[in-house]
């Protein structure tokens, strides 16, 4: 395969993986949020997928709790896991798709093809990027900045415009091999709360979106005690 460069404008994400990707290949993502928007708009492409693979960048889903010196760090997370249920963007976006609809579907396929793993703390070592991996070749998209995403992927009103470069086959080997590397590496854990997660995705929003709050308040009255 040949490099290109895709802006979301005149070469849209998801347009070229619509020509690249077919039933039997593997699809292998590293991300910070994976959204179950974007699985509806590539559904008919990672339906005959022999194998899904996302692995976070950061923990999600983990059960630590938020101790005082981790509140920063937890607020964000909750931001991640809320993701799967899409972005505030990409839920304004689909007023004619039920959001219980797309996770009972995409909860359906995760028990099929897919896998995810975070690492246990701190980043992943892994760029953020994109890999179809068919019987011959390799083909990577990188970086994915802004997660597995409808906006990401080139799609609706509001597309991310940054540039992603598809990788020539050469370099998008040797890129799965890292990823390769890093999904069997110890550590990293699997991710067993997705299903979970999508049984009930507003009702399990609105309570991380309650929780962030209160950690914010927590957070920010922890600064403005004295020493």
């Amino acid at each position: 395969m040949e490099a290109a460069f895709i802006d979301n404008r005149s070469h849209v994400l998801k347009d070229d993986l619509a020509q690249i990707v077919h039933d039997g290949d593997r699809i292998s993502v590293a991300a910070s949020v994976f959204s179950m928007y974007a699985f509806n708009e590539l559904r008919a492409q990672l339906e005959g997928l022999e194998a899904f693979r996302f692995i976070y960048t950061e923990p999600t889903f983990a059960k630590e709790r938020a101790k005082k010196e981790q509140r920063e760090f937890y607020i964000p997370r909750l931001g991640r896991e809320q993701g799967i249920y899409g972005t505030e963007l990409e839920i304004k976006l689909r007023n004619e798709l039920t959001q219980k609809a797309v996770a009972g579907e995409c909860a359906r396929w995760i028990r099929g093809r897919a896998a995810f793993k975070s690492p246990r703390s701190g980043a992943a070592a892994v760029m953020p990027a994109l890999t179809v991996e068919s019987a011959c070749d390799a083909v990577t998209y990188m970086t994915l900045m802004n997660g597995f995403t409808v906006g990401q992927i080139g799609v609706g009103d509001h597309p991310v415009l940054t540039g992603i470069q598809r990788c020539d086959s050469q370099s998008s080997q040797m890129f799965l091999n890292l990823f390769n590397q890093a999904w069997e590496s110890s550590w990293l854990s699997r991710e067993r709360h997705m299903e979970q997660a999508l049984r009930f995705p507003e009702g399990r929003r609105a309570r991380g979106d309650q929780q962030a709050a209160n950690l914010q308040r927590l957070h920010l009255g922890g600064q403005c005690r004295p020493g």
